[in-house]
């Protein structure tokens, strides 16, 4: 099982796991100290400021857990830094800093390292990613505390975070020997395997070969002379996959990710971050878990790399439309239930993306459960647990199932109860900002002065947070499933030489969710430019949130 294939169908648009996420300890804790025991090797360990259960999230006092691991522990006041070291492993933990460095390599928190009376308190899973351990833990029940019990000494964890071995090869030799060079580089300057290691808290163990093909003709050679499967079969195999994981071997066609003559940065990132995430699966014996929950992980990961730096509003907006492919899907009656076994999801027969359902799954999954125990329940996979969904979760993975279904049932449900947008407009822009509500023909027209709005959308088409000027009507037909925000400057905005003429930003609506879909620009030439962004000559859309 362990050279089980792995299979990637692209999709062109857009967390998994973070370090904890929790803003206050003290008002916001939802279990007592009382309800919270830890223990290393088997040992106790006492604590002078108990630890939190906070948002599902444990937090721990830095220095006796780590001690209790055999770390040495010391304070810098000057620098307000703490330090751990151990096996020739250290650790910076800058107080009031989003990064933690283990050996001056960062690691990315969504919340700094705090202190409460004078002791300094990390989420506990920064035990396994910092000097070695497996944490793992019993949720209380009657009269028996929450149990977290950590093994120390284990020496494959201090190699998480650092780079696989991974050797980019031409597959059939005619791979561009520039492609090749901006792959390696990829790699390496995104540390991509790096910070998928560090996302799932697992190292690797062998060298990965990555074969990237021209086309598909060489993507189907490779597949063949690489014992993958038969000719037969790597026909159906390439018609639904951009990219393959056999064992530690990873296969890149790389016409999948060419756009207007360009190598997609953006997209290959996500390739190679997804299957990477396979090979770690296969190097760890996490390949045992069903393969919907190995597809949304790798999916997860994948998404989050190529949304780095995105805007958040552009991000969601990705995500939001990826949802809704689904959400469609089950609306028409032809979506399937989520596979459990390899083989069955590479001959599915369907007419949508199946991993685009395991990505929603595994995102709800989270959400339900929390970061936590899916981390536990990746050690239980590992070490082989009997019912490890279940000692995990708290529940049966069918139970689950049946669960995740009826939300989108729910989702396909949702009424339209308007939508909240902020944006932000620059000294840059002088002119007409005009909106245009779904299922409506006349436009709201306004003048805006530089600063930061507020604007609220109802169904019916009333707008608060601003007073337009004026109304003029659209010629055409209303559309049911869009807004339109435009912009008319009244001065001269250039962009690369070109002036823009006019602008502006499409909202989508479906399923009750509006978000935004992409930016546009006409220029004095005539010429359209489309693209995903939330920034157009001076207008800044901050956040679309649905009612």
């Amino acid at each position: 099982m362990g050279n089980g294939i792995r299979r990637f169908a692209a999709v062109l648009s857009v967390l998994l796991i973070t370090l904890a996420a929790v803003p206050v300890f003290a008002k916001e804790a939802n279990a007592a100290a009382s309800e919270i025991e830890v223990r290393v090797d088997g040992k106790r360990v006492l604590f002078d400021v108990p630890p939190q259960l906070v948002q599902n999230r444990t937090f721990v006092p830095l220095r006796a857990v780590l001690e209790a691991i055999g770390a040495k522990v010391w304070w810098d006041q000057s620098a307000q830094t703490g330090y751990a070291e151990k096996d020739g492993v250290t650790i910076r933990m800058p107080l009031g800093s989003y990064q933690i460095y283990r050996n001056e390599q960062a690691i990315e928190m969504d919340v700094p390292i705090q202190i409460v009376n004078n002791r300094l308190l990390i989420p506990l899973r920064f035990v396994s990613q910092a000097l070695g351990g497996v944490v793992d833990w019993r949720a209380a029940s009657g009269t028996s505390p929450m149990l977290i019990t950590i093994q120390s000494n284990v020496a494959d964890l201090n190699r998480i975070g650092q780079p696989a071995e991974i050797t980019v090869l031409n597959g059939s030799g005619k791979v561009l020997n520039q492609m090749m060079r901006q792959v390696s580089d990829l790699l390496q300057k995104g540390e991509i395997s790096q910070k998928v290691s560090r996302e799932y808290g697992f190292a690797y163990q062998k060298p990965v070969r990555i074969y990237l093909a021209a086309d598909d003709e060489d993507y189907k050679q490779l597949l063949v002379h690489y014992n993958v499967a038969d000719v037969q079969r790597t026909e159906s195999i390439v018609q639904v996959s951009d990219g393959l994981t056999n064992g530690n071997i990873i296969f890149i066609p790389l016409n999948s990710y060419i756009m207007d003559g360009e190598l997609s940065e953006r997209y290959l990132t996500n390739a190679l971050a997804h299957e990477l995430t396979h090979v770690l699966s296969n190097q760890n014996g996490l390949f045992r878990m069903p393969i919907w929950m190995e597809e949304g992980l790798a999916w997860q990961i994948g998404l989050k790399l190529q949304n780095e730096g995105d805007p958040s509003v552009v991000a969601d907006g990705n995500k939001t439309w990826m949802r809704n492919l689904i959400l469609r899907t089950k609306q028409e009656g032809k979506l399937i239930g989520l596979i459990n076994d390899q083989e069955e999801s590479l001959t599915a027969i369907v007419k949508y993306n199946v991993e685009l359902q395991d990505w929603m799954a595994m995102d709800f999954l989270l959400q339900q459960y929390g970061e936590d125990k899916l981390r536990n329940y990746l050690q239980l996979i590992r070490q082989e647990t009997p019912e490890p969904f279940l000692n995990a979760f708290g529940t049966y993975q069918e139970t689950f199932e049946k669960q995740f279904d009826a939300s989108l049932t729910q989702s396909l449900q949702r009424a339209d109860r308007g939508v909240k947008i902020q944006l932000r407009v620059s000294e840059e822009f002088q002119g007409e900002f005009s909106i245009l509500p779904k299922a409506e023909t006349a436009w709201r027209v306004y003048h805006l002065n530089p600063g930061e709005y507020t604007i609220t959308v109802f169904p019916d088409g009333t707008i608060e947070g601003i007073q337009a000027e004026r109304l003029e009507e659209e010629s055409g037909p209303p559309e049911t499933n869009v807004m339109h925000l435009e912009l008319k400057p009244e001065t001269n905005v250039s962009e690369a030489g070109k002036t823009i003429q006019i602008a502006g930003f499409i909202l989508y609506y479906e399923f009750g969710d509006y978000f935004l879909l992409n930016g546009w620009k006409k220029y004095g030439d005539q010429s359209v430019d489309y693209s995903k962004t939330n920034q157009m000559a001076g207008v800044e859309i901050l956040s679309v949130e649905s009612l």
